[in-house]
């Protein structure tokens, strides 16, 4: 959470040119952690948010990597249909 807030903030820029914004990696982070934590409705929104935000900054690899651990979340939860969307 605190990542996330820190990276909207905007008050610290990264030195190196990352393939997936720290944004997005947070989020993703975030989604997971409540995935594990019991938290499904949050997990799928959070990984939503995580998505929105890629397609936000048009950052592929940040597009890629949300749909994959979004898929894979769908996966775990036995959820095909959304796997394939």
């Amino acid at each position: 959470m605190r990542g996330i807030q820190v990276w909207r903030s905007g008050a610290v820029q990264s030195s190196v040119e990352e393939a997936t914004p720290t944004g997005v990696g947070c989020l993703c982070d975030k989604a997971k952690s409540e995935w594990h934590l019991g938290e499904i409705t949050s997990c799928q929104a959070t990984f939503a948010e995580a998505i929105s935000l890629a397609k936000e900054l048009n950052n592929m690899h940040g597009i890629a990597e949300a749909l994959y651990f979004a898929a894979v979340n769908e996966h775990f939860q036995r959820n095909p249909a959304e796997v394939e969307r």
